[in-house]
């Protein structure tokens, strides 16, 4: 099912997370969702709901990722 939702995903947004940590944080939306609207909301309704307005303003990935050589900045 989670593979359904990103393969839905607008192409320019399958780059921000891996699609495990995806499936995590759309589940993690839902129960947000739910428990704002005080009822249960459906799944493919949350991962709607986070694509539109937590994923699309997440940087990419790979680029928020340090490179291998590059040093720690701490």
């Amino acid at each position: 099912m989670w593979r359904r939702w990103i393969a839905g995903f607008p192409r320019d947004l399958k780059r921000k997370l891996e699609p495990a940590e995806v499936f995590h944080e759309v589940l993690e939306h839902r129960w947000f969702l739910s428990e704002q609207a005080g009822h249960e909301v459906d799944t493919m309704e949350a991962a709607r709901s986070y694509v539109d307005n937590v994923l699309s303003a997440k940087p990419d990935e790979k680029l928020a990722l340090p490179t291998p050589g590059t040093p720690d900045l701490d």
